[in-house]
């Protein structure tokens, strides 16, 4: 065999090795993080829309983090590389009020604002919490009174 073709069969099985390893890294770390989903209802209505997001609670290491949003009071977030690993993670639920004017000092153009709709103890001041599980279809109910 030529010195050619054996630099070209080391090439392809240097190649084929990176490959292989790239793809168990890389998927099993994406493929143990869990899906969600669920619904969320404000004052006995499903909330028409606004976000969710799911925070690792103190002291838990690695620290992650994703979210959602929120259409018609449902949420999903996909297994695999923006789902969560098995463990308990900090709720935040945010919706904001259509914009509202409000009038600026004298001179000034009107400011356009809005409301948070949710209570703080479900955003800023949250102490809902979730497990994620290997074992449960990961699929959580959200009442806000």
């Amino acid at each position: 065999m030529s010195f050619v073709a054996r630099m070209s069969l080391s090439n392809w099985h240097v190649t084929a090795v990176l490959l292989a390893t790239s793809m168990i890294v890389g998927c099993g770390e994406a493929d143990s993080r869990k899906g969600l989903a669920g619904n969320v209802t404000l004052k006995g209505e499903p909330l028409p829309s606004g976000s969710i997001q799911f925070e690792s609670v103190a002291g838990q290491s690695p620290v992650f983090s994703t979210g959602a949003m929120i259409k018609d009071g449902w949420f999903v977030v996909p297994a695999g590389a923006t789902g969560l690993p098995v463990g308990q993670y900090r709720v935040i639920i945010n919706a904001a009020s259509a914009p509202f004017s409000v009038t600026g000092p004298p001179g000034s153009q009107p400011i356009l604002k809005t409301k948070e709709l949710v209570p703080a103890s479900y955003n800023t001041n949250s102490e809902v919490t979730i497990q994620v599980s290997n074992e449960a279809e990961n699929e959580y109910t959200f009442d806000i009174p």
